[in-house]
Parts: C-alpha cells; sequence; structure tokens
C-alpha cells in the first residue's frame, strides 16, 4: 500500500491522473443521454372515459373489436366495454 494511502486515507491526484479519462463519468453520461432522449420525446398517453376505440381480442377469430374506454386500470391499462359479448 502507498504511503499517501495510508496518510490521507485516500489516493493523491497528480498531473498524471488528471491526464486519464474519468470513465465513471463517461459511462453515466452515456447512460443517461438514452433515458433523457426517450422522455422529451415519449407522449402522455391517456384515454377519456368514453372514448371510442379498437381492442385486441384474443379468444376468438375476430382479432379486432370496437369498444369504448369503460375505465382505467393501470399506467397503460384501460378496461374496455365490448358493444359484442366476448367469449
Amino acid at each position: 500500500m502507498h504511503t499517501s494511502i495510508n496518510v490521507h486515507e485516500r489516493e493523491l491526484r497528480t498531473r498524471l491522473e488528471l491526464l486519464k479519462p474519468n470513465c465513471e463519468s463517461n459511462v453515466l453520461d452515456s447512460q443517461s443521454t438514452p433515458v433523457q432522449t426517450h422522455l422529451q420525446n415519449s407522449r402522455l398517453r391517456e384515454l377519456p372515459l368514453g372514448q371510442k376505440v379498437m381492442s385486441r381480442n384474443y379468444g376468438t377469430w375476430e382479432k379486432w373489436v370496437s369498444g369504448s374506454v369503460k375505465k382505467r386500470v393501470g399506467p397503460l391499462s384501460y378496461e374496455i366495454e365490448t358493444e359484442k359479448e366476448l367469449a
């Protein structure tokens, strides 16, 4: 162990260390850039109650069923009231 670490309980910064790139800040910058871009470009998706929507139906041969928003059950999930009774 170096004597500077023993005395000061940390590594002393020299001119040579100032030339080395700071990898931690580079990694943090690289990780935060996509997140900031996503937050700036994303739209908040909210549907008012009663709005007409097309809902994907996985139970029968008819893939898409029309209906209206009945209530919100999650951040991006809604309960849909369909015009036909689904199986």
